[in-house]
């Protein structure tokens, strides 16, 4: 049988050739295409993540504390918890809640339930204001809610009013000028 010029294989090695071939094509169209892939998804530049805060004057006086979300997608409630050292080994705590019925389009959250505690060790409370009483005297604001990011931010105002358990008097404690940048967390499903 007669070869073409410039082979040197017999025609029996000819099909192993040509699955040789194709298995390198293939597997380099295939590295390929992941490689395209894997540079095209990525960002030249990372967009910086803002630093999270929360702020807000309390009576008067400025609180500047770290805080952390959680967001219950089965009730559309994001929960906003910010905490500092107080004396003595007591800890104030200011706590947010509110829904937000379309995280598309968050402009304004309702209902908001505000608390400010004051704990002695992890559990023991020894004074509270909420806006139980007076809910109209709060306002929230949601100002930009990431959901890929998954980050929110917003600004608040609101008055809180003592536990009876601690004093007989309305004693009102004012919040105002509040606002917070915050990663959120997805809260762990509830089983049905």
């Amino acid at each position: 049988m007669v070869q073409p010029s410039g082979s040197d294989q017999s025609p029996a090695e000819e099909p192993f050739r040509f699955l040789f071939m194709r298995r390198i094509f293939y597997y380099s169209f295939l590295g390929s295409l992941v490689l395209a892939s894997a540079t095209a998804c990525t960002k030249e530049k990372a967009e910086p993540q803002a630093a999270s805060f929360f702020h807000v004057t309390q009576d008067g006086t400025v609180w500047e504390e770290k805080g952390t979300a959680i967001y219950d997608k089965s009730l559309a409630s994001f929960s906003v918890l910010s905490s500092k050292a107080a004396e003595a080994g007591q800890t104030q705590t200011l706590y947010l809640g509110f829904v937000v019925p379309n995280l598309r389009t968050p402009v304004a959250a309702s209902p908001i339930s505000l608390a400010w505690r004051q704990l002695v060790g992890e559990d023991s409370e020894t004074n509270q204001y909420s806006n139980v009483t007076v809910p109209t005297a709060s306002t929230l604001q949601i100002t930009r809610l990431d959901t890929v990011q998954k980050v929110i931010e917003g600004r608040f105002d609101a008055t809180l009013i003592r536990n009876g358990r601690y004093s007989q008097q309305a004693e009102a404690m004012q919040l105002s000028e509040g606002s917070f940048r915050i990663s959120y967390q997805d809260a762990p499903i509830r089983p049905q």
